[in-house]
């Protein structure tokens, strides 16, 4: 009897896991159209297509920008976790550049740290010469800024370090903080 009961539990486990990763695939796709849209007309503003834009309302466009584009990386994520738990995750391999690859992470976060009323700094301690790998650079770019947006967001003061070193036949990124 216990064992039927498992049994039909873990049917049912197995269904709601399909409904969950079915309607995180759905939702996603639903919330990039309107992201989309959303960003569109914001190129169309800064671009002055529907008359001259003053220096505030470009700030703010840029702000508006920016906050949709981690909109857009929030719906990307969750359609990577449905593809990720369904097998179907995609890889793209290519030689990249790690330095320029943690080079534009850093500068991309560089100016979450005007917004924080304390005593913290990147450190980028930068190669000085190309760290060249076979990786996903998405997917890695996608890790180092994770690491660095939770180091900048969970550091009250202090210096967040980031560097490459060699390691084995490959490379190590950290993030320390």
């Amino acid at each position: 009897k216990t064992n039927t009961e498992m049994h039909e539990a873990n049917v049912r486990l197995e269904e709601l896991d399909r409904q969950k990763n079915e309607f995180l695939s759905i939702a996603s796709h639903q919330l990039r159209t309107p992201l989309s849209i959303f960003n569109g007309y914001i190129e169309l503003l800064e671009e002055g297509a529907f008359g001259k834009v003053e220096k505030n309302t470009v700030e703010a466009l840029t702000n508006m920008d920016e906050t949709n584009q981690r909109l857009v990386s929030l719906v990307d994520e969750f359609l990577d976790i449905t593809r990720i738990e369904q097998g179907r995750t995609k890889f793209v391999f290519a030689v990249a550049d790690l330095v320029k690859t943690v080079d534009s992470v850093v500068v991309e976060l560089r100016h979450k740290l005007r917004g924080k009323e304390n005593d913290l700094s990147i450190s980028w301690q930068k190669p000085d010469s190309v760290c060249l790998a076979v990786v996903d650079e998405e997917k890695v770019r996608h890790v180092i800024f994770n690491f660095l947006d939770n180091a900048i967001k969970y550091s009250e003061h202090g210096v967040i370090t980031v560097k490459i070193v060699p390691e084995h036949d490959g490379y190590a990124i950290s993030v320390t903080d």
